[in-house]
């Protein structure tokens, strides 16, 4: 692949990382809308399912946990596994393509990616991607499981866990031990790097709550129910579309400058 004009291949500052990951996600919004709205809309489908199988027990939380307990015995988990049991299987899918789609704008002009091809490409990888996820989730638990700090230090080496996965095509094993090798010994730096960004994330998050929160009412008006969920999705879909986009082009920002600072990596 050719490098873009746009993308040097020095290490990048804070700035400079923040700078290319919103120009980055700018320019490929379009692109990122399709599979990030059909992945929101699943998550909000199992979500509603979930609720819709036990709103007593819901219901009965919200209002007080003391009502909930006298509900516990007649709760149904079947659809709360159900759910979270699709959600793990299609979580490596959708990580698979968006991060194949930020690689790409890093690399190559945005018209020669095309989702046809990245979902052809998810699918030949999907039970790496599966498997590699599993075992980050058991490692991340079991840092939790030995304090809070831990799952969170767990959580920061893991971090450029899907661009390796895209990118290196190695198996699950050596993509979490790449992962590690290429977070050690700039522990410090990637944390401040992400704080930095997570603050931002944070404040886009915060202020779209707050104007959905204005606008939606004098939307919706009477309506209850599967309507009110409606809207809210589409709502707050532009957004979510943003903030995932960015998520992934920062990730994948972060991956490259850390192998051109580790490995003096030649992108040309």
């Amino acid at each position: 692949m050719g490098a873009m004009e746009t993308t040097p291949l020095t290490a990048h500052n804070l700035g400079q990382l923040l700078d290319h990951t919103f120009r980055m996600t700018f320019k490929n919004y379009r692109r990122f809308f399709l599979p990030v709205m059909l992945y929101s809309a699943l998550s909000t489908a199992l979500m509603e399912f979930m609720y819709a199988a036990n709103s007593d027990f819901f219901n009965a939380v919200m209002i007080s946990p003391d009502a909930a307990v006298d509900l516990f015995s007649s709760f149904n988990p079947g659809p709360y596994f159900l759910a979270i049991t699709v959600m793990v299987l299609a979580s490596p899918f959708f990580q698979y393509i968006v991060n194949d789609l930020a690689i790409s704008s890093f690399f190559v002009r945005e018209e020669e990616w095309n989702l046809p091809e990245a979902a052809g490409k998810a699918s030949g990888r999907y039970v790496p991607m599966l498997l590699t996820t599993l075992l980050a989730s058991l490692l991340i638990m079991a840092g939790a499981f030995a304090l809070f700090v831990g799952a969170i230090v767990v959580a920061l080496y893991l971090s450029l866990l899907y661009p390796i996965l895209v990118f290196e095509n190695l198996t699950p094993r050596e993509t979490i031990r790449r992962a590690f090798n290429l977070v050690q010994k700039n522990f410090w730096a990637i944390l401040a790097n992400w704080i930095v960004f997570w603050l931002i994330f944070i404040g886009i998050d915060l202020i779209n709550s707050r104007v959905v929160e204005l606008i939606a009412p004098l939307i919706m008006g009477d309506a209850v129910g599967i309507t009110t969920t409606i809207i809210y999705f589409i709502l707050n879909l532009p957004v979510v579309v943003l903030t995932i986009s960015l998520q992934c082009c920062f990730t994948v920002n972060l991956y490259f400058n850390q192998r051109i600072k580790k490995e003096g990596f030649g992108l040309e």
